[in-house]
């Protein structure tokens, strides 16, 4: 079996070496087809966005006359994420993940020059904005963007600015259920 070549007239037969290294057998990306499952959601400030938390990962569509397009995975960890937020500026979502054990307030952005649109972005930055024993979760951006109101612990009442610095507890008293910014962002309401 093979290839071989023949000189003619009088020649004698050759065997042709083939050189053809195969292809992978396999294809490094998964396509997956989700239709259910979502947990929780967020439309981006412009409504041109829309972050999903599905099978503790978050995703971001694109989101165009009430349809949403192409999803883009934001988060691939082996953590839970959840508790999405858009911050103001329409280009960072807040989310909570226990990858470092407990849950941690983190912002993730779209590392791609010229592409803010994190459904869009292929490179994406992930920040650590908190790091405490307790769990951080409900990230609340404030209307001027400046400010983020979350909760600590036994749902003890903090804020930070929006890169994670000045962290400091609100209020003493535990277990709050809800809070709101007033459009100003002066006030919250617990």
């Amino acid at each position: 079996a093979g290839v071989w070549k023949l000189s003619l007239p009088d020649g004698a037969p050759e065997e042709v070496r083939i050189l053809a290294p195969s292809d992978l057998k396999w294809n490094d990306d998964l396509r997956t087809t989700l239709s259910g499952g979502v947990t929780e959601f967020a439309l981006s400030p412009d409504e041109d966005e829309l972050a999903v938390v599905m099978r503790g990962e978050v995703y971001v569509f694109s989101f165009e006359d009430g349809e949403a397009g192409r999803s883009q995975r934001v988060t691939e960890t082996a953590a839970r994420e959840r508790d999405v937020a858009w911050m103001r500026d329409g280009e960072t979502l807040l989310f909570a993940s226990d990858r470092e054990g407990n849950y941690d307030l983190y912002a993730v952005r779209s590392a791609e020059d010229g592409e803010p649109k994190l459904s869009k972005a292929v490179k994406r930055a992930v920040t650590r904005l908190t790091d405490s024993p307790e769990d951080d979760l409900d990230p609340m951006p404030a209307p001027d963007g400046k400010t983020v109101a979350y909760k600590n612990g036994n749902d003890f009442l903090w804020l930070m600015g929006a890169d994670g610095a000045s962290q400091r507890q609100l209020l003493p008293e535990a277990e709050i259920l809800h809070a709101d910014w007033s459009p100003d962002s002066r006030w919250i309401a617990v």
